[in-house]
């Protein structure tokens, strides 16, 4: 169990955060690539996998998925960015990676090492070799364009929506009703909060608040494990608001082809039709307005590539047979064309 305790002070500073952080969602989505089994990630599992080269591999040493992770790699956001500029995001980032201080990295390497044998790499991270943490942030960039980016409507839909629950609970109902309703299976004591966690600790704030991050990737809650890092506790988005938009977005990450024939919003807006969306949700999805969804969506209507129909107050649309086929590179009754696998 970790017991997050609270003063006073604290209780004014806890504040939900106003966008994804990349860094999280990468080292997150490391855990999920390594975990074993399970239907809610294995499209993005599956498609990441077939595309991550050696150097990305190397780097999940450094976030197993049990176990502790390497604190460098999630570096506190010194401004809250845009959800919809990742690539911002994600160099801000990593230019806070590369800061880390080297007592903070052989903090890190020393823990990690006590727990599970390392690479060498990695011990010499430890003892402050630049060259391994230029590696180490190449690397990082390169996992983020191919695991990331791709699914970022996704995770920025899926994290704004349980954003947006929590931050009505806490402008509603204030913040002990907040902290009671968390999804943390252990709940509100007054002045501690009882979070189920792999390890038994204390987290004390001690005037610095604390920042509730929703994450997309994130598979059980979590939180630094050096405790005079900004406390964050990291938590899953709901199942129900992440799975359909995983599997869109698996989807949305292959028809470069696609693009080059409808441009990348409509290819995207064919993509995310993979699971019966409303008009709202394929918007989420891929940026752009409700209005301009329903202008593409009418487009690909009258292509013959997908259909819609009246579901209650809202209406859905999927794909066609010609949509599914055109969609995941395949001829009907001949298997793939254009494949765009990386050797």
């Amino acid at each position: 169990m970790l017991r997050i305790h609270f003063a006073s002070a604290d209780i004014a500073r806890t504040r939900v955060a106003l966008a994804p952080d990349p860094m999280w969602e990468a080292l997150l989505s490391m855990h999920v690539l390594q975990a074993p089994g399970g239907a809610r990630y294995a499209g993005w599992r599956a498609e990441v996998g077939t595309r991550l080269d050696r150097r990305g591999w190397a780097l999940t040493a450094l976030a197993p998925p049990r176990g502790s992770s390497a604190d460098f790699l999630t570096p506190a956001p010194q401004v809250q960015p845009a959800a919809h500029d990742v690539d911002s995001a994600i160099r801000t980032g990593i230019d806070a990676v590369r800061a880390t201080p080297v007592d903070r990295l052989r903090a890190d390497v020393e823990r990690m090492a006590g727990e599970r044998a390392l690479p060498a790499w990695a011990r010499r991270l430890g003892e402050g070799d630049s060259a391994v943490l230029d590696g180490i942030c190449g690397a990082l960039a390169d996992y983020c364009r191919t695991a990331l980016v791709p699914w970022w409507p996704a995770v920025d839909a899926a994290v704004g929506a349980a954003r947006e629950r929590h931050s009505r609970v806490l402008t509603h109902y204030g913040v002990a009703e907040f902290l009671a309703r968390l999804p943390v299976s252990g709940g509100w004591r007054g002045d501690v909060l009882d979070v189920r966690y792999p390890r038994d600790r204390d987290l004390y704030l001690r005037g610095r608040g604390l920042l509730v991050l929703p994450s997309y990737f994130c598979l059980a809650p979590v939180t630094l494990c050096d405790p005079d890092r900004p406390p964050v506790l990291v938590l899953p988005v709901p199942e129900e608001q992440s799975d359909a938009r995983v599997r869109s977005a698996a989807a949305a990450a292959r028809p470069d082809r696609l693009r080059a024939l409808f441009g990348r919003t409509r290819a995207a807006v064919l993509a995310a039709v993979t699971d019966e969306p409303t008009t709202s949700e394929v918007a989420a999805l891929t940026g752009v307005s409700a209005a301009a969804a329903s202008q593409h969506l009418g487009t690909l209507r009258a292509s013959g590539l997908v259909t819609t129909r009246r579901a209650g107050c809202c209406v859905r649309h999927s794909l066609t047979a010609l949509g599914r086929c055109l969609l995941s590179g395949e001829e009907p009754g001949r298997g793939r064309i254009g494949s765009v696998r990386p050797d």
